[in-house]
């Protein structure tokens, strides 16, 4: 930007300002901009013409102040309220001039203005953000001293608003903070102070003590006595809390403990889940900060996790009840739970579930989740998956629109058996074919499926899918296309020699060169011919090349290899020379560093 370079010259003439007067001025007066310099009330510039003026002629005074004088802007940004500021400008200016060098013509213009704007004069210092620690209202040295009733007295004190006097010193949320580390710190005399604490102490020093007793190497029982002696307090804001602090221990959750957490993802929505989902929030950030969400999620891992008998089936029943909850949150997280932790135990009820879990909640359908759930899910229920894939492809959202593609393509490559039938495999390969004919965002996805499977039994598919993006007009799907020679692994399917070749040929290879000519390096030799020939291709090639020294030198390593490999004969030898003298021409340094090491052999 133009404030920066010219901020960066007004400091070093503010410290040169004596000797090089002269080119002050005359730095001032070359653009009435630099009268505008720093980033508040033109302090760079005020501080410039303080520092500079007592060693100006009476002549050159006079310059610099006629100068101020005629900057008189408005400037737009401040509309037609900025009229009534006009000149606010030069008062600062003027001000940064002692009054008693100022000429009399640029007094009597300074106190016309300071009638004006009475009383205003520009900040001395200059306007900076800084940013301050607030810590607990009592200093971190005494918490290790302070008594237990002390504590008690403390979080009296301080609750609600109540601060500390001390700017830097905060309220109830820093002091809870620091509570929170002694309870950690020592568990069994916090412990029995939580059970002595008021009924009435504010949810911070409560959550304190939970949180700390959590993390703590004490035993569970003493954070379960603290969830109890808080939790059911119905006016208390912490049943979040709670839930995260039972996670921490979710291994030994006793079934008072799993009570409560169902007791709460089995009550109705609450204000937090549905407040989000007015405001357009992503569904699972919302399960996993709300308080339903909070507790769904630490039950089906604490279940999960002892797994007794009818643990799994407690499991099923949350799903259920939430494929039952008008919440788009809940249903989000019983996908992610469900995904995670019980499709492989009964792929039918999992995919059963997931359909009513989607059930006219179209939030849900670009979940990371839900998506994840249809690729796994489409293991031998690829019928019951398609409708969703279909619904993606056709989003308005190009980033849900290529993750439709991207199913559609996986499943292309995927076995009829796997699928459920070679009906549900011609199904999805005319997804894939309505993608890869579609809209870019749909070929992005057909793009980035098909080259990051080169390496796969079906890269013969592959392979005759990426052909066809190759004169694509997208970018994006041409770099997907030309990634395809990070995945692929030799020459030896016929497909795949003719991928390389029409790549070789086509105008991605301008933007692409580089894993190109490393693949061509690597694999190459396998069939010298062959690879020489695409080399000649890709020289031949009419589409400007990307200067990228990778991909040339790879280039001149192979042109090397070729012509002194021993079974060559003498026409590929020639050939091969040919190829090196282009490629001279365009790479001539990368061609030298290849020659310097080769000589080094």
């Amino acid at each position: 930007s133009y404030q920066t370079p010219q901020q960066l010259l007004a400091h070093v003439y503010r410290a040169v300002h004596e000797a090089y007067a002269e080119d002050v001025l005359r730095f001032l007066l070359g653009d009435r901009r630099r009268l505008n310099l720093g980033d508040h009330q033109q302090y760079d510039s005020r501080k410039l013409i303080s520092a500079v003026y007592p060693f100006l002629t009476g002549v050159q005074r006079v310059e610099l102040e006629t100068h101020i004088f005629s900057w008189n802007t408005v400037f737009p940004y401040r509309g037609v309220e900025g009229l009534r500021y006009r000149g606010i400008e030069q008062l600062y200016l003027l001000q940064a001039i002692p009054t008693n060098d100022l000429t009399d013509h640029g007094a009597r213009y300074l106190a016309e203005l300071e009638r004006k704007f009475r009383g205003v004069r520009a900040r001395e210092t200059p306007l900076i953000v800084q940013a301050e620690y607030v810590g607990s209202p009592i200093d971190e040295d005494a918490h290790a001293k302070i008594s237990d009733e002390a504590w008690l007295r403390a979080m009296e004190k301080y609750h609600g608003s109540v601060r500390h006097r001390d700017l830097h010193k905060g309220g109830a949320y820093q002091l809870a903070a620091s509570l929170q580390r002694r309870v950690k710190a020592e568990p069994e005399r916090f412990h029995a102070l939580a059970m002595r604490a008021p009924d009435d102490v504010v949810d911070e020093y409560a959550g304190a003590f939970i949180n700390g007793l959590a993390e703590a190497e004490a035993p569970a029982e003493w954070l379960f006595d603290a969830v109890n002696r808080f939790g059911d307090d119905p006016a208390r804001d912490i049943t979040r809390t709670i839930a995260w602090a039972l996670e921490k221990r979710h291994d030994g959750l006793t079934d008072e403990m799993l009570d409560r957490l169902a007791t709460v993802v089995r009550g109705p929505m609450g204000d937090d889940e549905r407040r989000a989902e007015q405001n357009g929030d992503d569904p699972s950030g919302v399960y996993l900060n709300s308080d339903r969400g909070a507790s769904m999620r630490t039950l089906m891992q604490a279940l999960d996790s002892r797994r007794d008998e009818g643990d799994e089936e407690r499991m099923w029943a949350l799903i259920e009840h939430a494929a039952d909850d008008p919440s788009t949150a809940l249903r989000a997280g019983a996908i992610e739970e469900l995904l995670y932790r019980l499709l492989t135990e009964d792929r039918g009820r999992a995919v059963a579930l997931f359909e009513r879990l989607m059930n006219g909640h179209p939030a849900l359908l670009c979940d990371h989740d839900a998506t994840s759930f249809m690729y796994y899910g489409s293991y031998r229920h690829f019928s019951r998956m398609e409708p969703y894939i279909c619904a993606l492809m056709g989003h308005e959202d190009e980033k849900c629109a290529q993750r439709g593609a991207e199913l559609a393509s996986v499943a292309t490559i995927t076995s009829a058996d796997a699928l459920g039938s070679e009906e549900d495999l011609s199904t999805a390969r005319s997804l894939a074919e309505d993608a890869i004919t579609g809209l870019p965002a749909l070929r992005r996805g057909v793009a980035k499926v098909y080259a990051r499977n080169m390496d796969s039994r079906r890269s013969d598919l592959c392979a005759r899918g990426l052909i066809r993006l190759l004169g694509d007009d997208d970018e994006q799907v041409r770099k997907s296309v030309g990634s395809a020679f990070m995945h692929a692994r030799g020459a030896g399917v016929p497909e795949v020699r003719a991928f390389v070749e029409t790549f070789a040929a086509s105008r991605t290879l301008a933007g692409e060169e580089d894993d190109f000519a490393e693949y061509l390096w690597e694999y190459g030799p396998d069939d010298p011919a062959w690879a020489l020939g695409v080399l000649e291709v890709a020289l031949d090639n009419p589409r400007p090349t990307r200067y990228i020294r990778r991909g040339g030198e790879q280039f001149v390593r192979l042109a090397l290899r070729m012509y002194t490999d021993p079974t060559a004969d003498t026409d590929t030898k020639n050939r091969a020379m040919d190829a090196f003298d282009k490629l001279m021409e365009r790479y001539a340094y990368e061609a030298g560093r290849a020659l310097e090491e080769w000589d080094r052999r």
